[in-house]
């Protein structure tokens, strides 16, 4: 194990890497300049010097706490470049807590099937089916690093099998004339350019940081469509606008780069401050608006596979757990309007 330390010199300071090297019964301390006073390219360096001492021992083995600190060096840098948010990492260090938690410190290489269903069916007694799955998947993909790393033969989560979800509640999504107060208190407070943006969100059932990350390119307006470039599954797709929408496109400023000035953060905590100023549930996020066009697509009679291309599932298997269930009841309701 390695760490930083700061040594200070005539102008300023240098970072060092410091290191402990067994002699006889006793840990010596070395340290090993980076000529650097750059924190970044300092914890860069640190990250490629641990990876070398244990290739340089033979091992390739890595216990599981420092796995974690290796593993957020690196995904700060994947943030900083824009290929990992940060909150998928917050998802990942939390599930990789909860192994070290589960099974105490063990070396990477020693984890193995067997280990992911006693954590699977662990998981369980404490949280949905849904959200074990999430914390599987995550796993799955820290491993995928640790294999491209060596530091173990296989990847145990890459064939896990799912936890059974089960949904027998609706989605929660907002009635026609709960939106229309929404819509009015945020037009009350005179937010024009946020009422635009939740009003693309209720129209196309982009999520937050698609509809973020439009730019004037994106948006066709003789095919009266946008182009969702940075979406959650990586492809890209299309969004069929409407006349509300095709207004909002078409009132962008033409010295603007994005369609939407907003950073992602703001958008929730304003979203959330306008549904406690309309008196609405307090459960209510931005991520309802996607639940409220998708389900009232579903109680109009639109087809589950269309829904599903809309929303950009990468499986009709999602579309269908979460409208299914809409659908049915809308179906069977259907029925009882016969005239005899």
């Amino acid at each position: 194990m390695a760490w930083l330390v700061k040594k200070p010199k005539k102008e300023g300071f240098t970072y060092y890497i410091a290191y402990r090297v067994k002699k006889g019964s006793k840990n010596v301390v070395h340290t090993k300049t980076t000529d650097t006073d750059n924190k970044k390219l300092a914890r860069k360096l640190l990250i490629k010097f641990e990876e070398e001492q244990i290739q340089y021992e033979g091992l390739r083995r890595i216990e599981l706490s420092d796995f974690i600190r290796l593993y957020e060096g690196y995904v700060t840098f994947q943030i900083a470049k824009d290929q990992k948010s940060k909150r998928t990492y917050i998802l990942e260090k939390s599930c990789l807590e909860k192994l070290l938690d589960s099974f105490g410190n063990f070396y990477l290489d020693s984890f193995n099937s067997d280990m992911v269903n006693e954590y699977k069916e662990t998981r369980l007694y404490s949280i949905s089916p849904t959200s074990v799955n999430i914390e599987l998947r995550s796993l799955r993909s820290v491993f995928s690093y640790a294999l491209k790393k060596k530091y173990v033969k296989e990847n145990p989560f890459s064939c896990f099998e799912k936890a059974k979800e089960e949904s027998n509640e609706l989605p929660l999504f907002m009635k026609i004339e709960e939106v229309k107060k929404i819509l009015s208190t945020i037009e009350a407070s005179k937010d024009y350019s946020f009422l635009k943006y939740v009003l693309f969100l209720l129209h196309t059932g982009a999520r937050r940081n698609e509809a973020l990350n439009i730019k004037k390119e994106h948006i066709d307006y003789e095919k009266r469509r946008v182009s969702l470039i940075k979406t959650k599954t990586k492809r890209p797709r299309y969004v069929p606008i409407d006349d509300v929408v095709y207004e909002i496109v078409k009132s962008m400023p033409d010295d603007e780069e994005f369609l939407f000035n907003y950073h992602y953060d703001t958008v929730t905590h304003k979203f959330k401050k306008y549904i406690r100023k309309a008196g609405l549930p307090d459960n209510y996020s931005l991520k309802t608006t996607r639940k409220t066009f998708a389900s009232h697509l579903v109680m109009q009679g639109i087809n589950l596979t269309t829904v599903q291309e809309l929303l950009g599932h990468s499986s009709p298997e999602t579309t269908r757990k979460h409208y299914a269930k809409l659908a049915d009841e809308h179906l069977q309701q259907s029925v009882k309007k016969l005239p005899y």
